[in-house]
């Protein structure tokens, strides 16, 4: 399932929905954004060559939140 960006800020989006997966092009690169049960993965590929990752990423919700991370869309 794919997710949708919503706008937050003047350069800020927002990616939502169940375990979101988007696409966001800058110049030439296409960087891939996943989100699995609060783990991030980002995939840069060549824009116009996305099946082929030139690098790959990966952080856990636990890392992200043992340093201050917050997810203000989540009540505690």
């Amino acid at each position: 399932m794919n997710g949708t960006f919503v706008i937050e800020e003047e350069d800020i989006v927002r990616l939502v929905g169940n375990n979101p997966s988007g696409w966001v092009n800058i110049g030439v690169h296409a960087v891939k954004l996943d989100l699995m049960d609060g783990d991030l993965r980002i995939e840069v590929c060549a824009r116009t060559n996305e099946g082929d990752p030139l690098a790959v990423a990966s952080v856990t919700k636990a890392a992200s939140i043992a340093t201050g991370g917050l997810d203000l869309d989540v009540e505690d």
